[in-house]
């Protein structure tokens, strides 16, 4: 039987009969209370770890993508401001770290939770056959491609009509700019995006929104078409297509407005003032 064990492994890995003997001998009279080297040696240690996790926090918990872009200038910030109390070896270990690690290790940090979950009141529409679907890449979009969403402040439920915030994100410079408006119909919607179109200091060639009907209708195209500027979607049940403002969903809109019921207010005391991010 042992013969037979050790032909099949010298079949499997090509290795010497006498060297899968020494092998299995070494393992069998090895130290058992000591510490295996097998594997490499790992480069980020648990304090570079907790230096990211710091800076993630601070970020306001974003996802690796927007994270990684983010690093170095936070850590100038700190240390400008002397706050950062990691040493030389880990604050350039994590300069280098790259975006796959930071996404692997940012996966693992334990994050915040709301207390209530939002509803979605995205629904589907005949006319998106019409406007041209666009999930990336988003690495070299010029500045002034603006995601945008809307997230409704409903509690529990969707049933009647209650306010929104109107999320807008430029891909290139994270600029963001938000809007209250009662409902989510067309042309509330339309005067939202006016009132940001003219607020962001750049010009807006894009508008890229999901494929919700407050955005996706003919009243939304005409607006745009208008204006020069391009209408794109997003996949539906696809939100990374629209990342960028799908998570300032979250730490800035449902963290500091959240998703309490808002009916109370009436339409004539709201305005599109934007809301401070």
């Amino acid at each position: 039987m042992r013969r037979e064990i050790r032909s099949h492994i010298c079949f499997v890995t090509g290795a010497h009969p006498k060297s899968v003997s020494r092998s299995f001998r070494r393992v069998q009279l090895c130290d058992p209370t000591r510490p295996s080297r097998r594997g490499r040696k790992r480069y980020y240690t648990p304090d570079v770890i907790v230096a990211l996790r710091q800076v993630w926090e601070i970020g306001g918990e974003p996802c690796g993508e927007n994270l990684h872009g983010i690093i170095k200038e936070y850590v100038q910030i700190l240390l400008r401001d002397g706050v950062w109390k990691h040493g030389t070896e880990v604050t350039q270990k994590l300069l280098m770290m790259s975006l796959g690690t930071v996404k692997k290790r940012v996966a693992a940090f334990p994050r915040e939770r709301f207390p209530t979950h939002g509803k979605g009141t995205t629904k589907p529409g005949a006319i998106h056959s019409l406007i041209p679907v666009r999930s990336g890449p988003w690495t070299k979009a010029p500045t002034g491609t603006v995601q945008i969403d809307t997230v409704a402040h409903c509690g529990d439920s969707v049933a009647g009509a209650f306010i929104y915030t109107v999320n807008g994100t430029d891909v290139a410079t994270l600029w963001g700019t938000r809007r209250a408006q009662w409902n989510k119909g067309q042309e509330v919607t339309v005067m939202s995006m006016e009132a940001m179109n003219c607020a962001v200091p750049f010009p807006v060639i894009e508008w890229h929104p999901d494929s919700g009907s407050e955005f996706i209708n003919w009243h939304c195209k005409g607006w745009c078409e208008d204006r020069g500027q391009a209408l794109t979607r997003s996949r539906p049940s696809h939100k990374n297509d629209n990342c960028f403002v799908e998570e300032r969903n979250g730490h800035v809109v449902r963290r500091w407005v959240g998703n309490a019921d808002l009916t109370f207010a009436k339409p004539s005391t709201l305005s599109t003032k934007s809301m401070m991010s």
